[in-house]
């Protein structure tokens, strides 16, 4: 299903007579679609191509009937491969009164909703969560920005939630004018440049941080870095999480489950902090790179519009830091690149591979397919 209000009656259904509902983005081929509701049990889907609902019957081995009513979602796949993760309803209800507690957003706040509802964040915290607020989203399937800006206007009182490649475009639409006025941020930490940019323009950032398995884990406004990710919602309970000099992988626990995020992280001043996928760190002969770390560094630079880090092969030390550039122009060289980052960054994290590059591979979330630029890196084929 495509349309919001389908999906969100349907849901209510579903769950309302005691059954599952697994979520599929609706710009999923149906062959896949059909496949992936095949492969996680369901017993139908339901498309609403062409305006009425249809319901494609299924008859999968697997049985989720009789369980408990839960939500169903594949990952996103960026990590690895797309693994099914249920959780219950009771579970998900209890992620919304915690994070309707934890938001600070008043009932005259409209949530103007950028992310699919296909997916937890624009679903669960954006959508459910403003319903039970007693508020009305507007959830936007017009993928112009300059839609979104129009609705901006029309909503003076306003909180957006977006993911940071969207607020960055957002921002390059508002050139006389940042119309923004608060913001809610998840899928991967902001960039410093983008956060120094919101906060100068007084704009109130408000980011969130959860996985899969889990949902929102912590919320947190006026973040005092990228990597600020505020604080935990009732309902979970910090197992480990590393200091500021020494951060750890974030594991939390939550409905009578321990869960390894596979987050590197740190706990300071009673709020997390998330810095990068432990599978995303670069080991360069032993000594160990965050991608965001020079990522913000690039960004900076004059002439980048764009910019994703990640690890390659290297016949000595094993992997290199490797950066992927979008410029603004094409005046911007190698070289030039390598000095800026060598005045901010030790040697061994400085890229010693650079590519100019049109775009930047990303989700339909807007997540960046790191793994995929790996996998084209090592030559790994799926």
């Amino acid at each position: 299903m495509k349309e919001p209000a389908n999906i969100l009656a349907a849901t209510e259904l579903i769950i309302r007579n005691e059954g599952s509902v697994l979520l599929i983005n609706g710009d999923t081929p149906i062959e896949t679609a059909l496949s992936q509701a095949d492969d996680a049990g369901c017993t139908g889907l339901l498309t609403d191509a062409g305006g009425s609902a249809v319901f494609h019957p299924l008859h999968s081995s697997l049985d989720r009937i009789h369980g408990e009513p839960s939500l169903l979602q594949f990952s996103s796949g960026t990590t690895g491969a797309p693994k099914l993760v249920q959780r219950s309803w009771s579970h998900v209800q209890m992620e919304i009164e915690a994070y309707n507690k934890l938001l600070p957003c008043s009932g005259e706040d409209t949530p103007i909703i950028l992310v699919p509802v296909s997916h937890s964040f624009g679903f669960i915290t954006g959508t459910l969560s403003a319903l039970k607020r007693g508020v009305e989203p507007v959830i936007v399937t017009d993928k112009n920005p300059k839609f979104a800006l129009h609705l901006m206007q029309q909503h003076d009182r306003h909180v957006v939630y977006a993911v940071p490649f969207l607020f960055q475009i957002l921002l390059s639409l508002m050139r006389e004018k940042v119309l923004l006025r608060k913001l809610v941020s998840s899928g991967s930490p902001m960039s410093a440049e983008l956060l120094n940019r919101l906060g100068g323009a007084e704009v109130e950032v408000i980011q969130q941080y959860g996985c899969s398995e889990a949902g929102c884990i912590s919320l947190g406004d006026r973040p005092s870095d990228s990597t600020d990710a505020g604080m935990l919602l009732e309902h979970m309970a910090m197992e480990r999480a590393g200091t500021r000099e020494q951060p750890d992988e974030i594991i939390i626990a939550t409905g009578g489950r321990r869960i390894h995020t596979g987050d590197l992280g740190y706990w300071s001043g009673g709020r997390l902090h998330v810095q990068c996928r432990m599978d995303d760190l670069i080991n360069v002969s032993g000594l160990k790179v965050a991608p965001s770390e020079v990522e913000d560094v690039i960004r900076r630079l004059d002439g980048v519009q764009e910019a994703v880090v990640h690890k390659a092969p290297h016949p000595v030390w094993g992997e290199a830091v490797k950066a992927r550039i979008v410029r603004k122009g094409d005046a911007l060289s190698q070289e030039e690149v390598k000095r800026w980052c060598a005045r901010f960054l030790p040697a061994y994290k400085v890229p010693g591979f650079i590519a100019f590059t049109e775009d930047i591979p990303k989700t339909s979330t807007g997540k960046v397919m790191r793994k995929q630029l790996v996998e084209e890196e090592y030559g790994i084929h799926g």
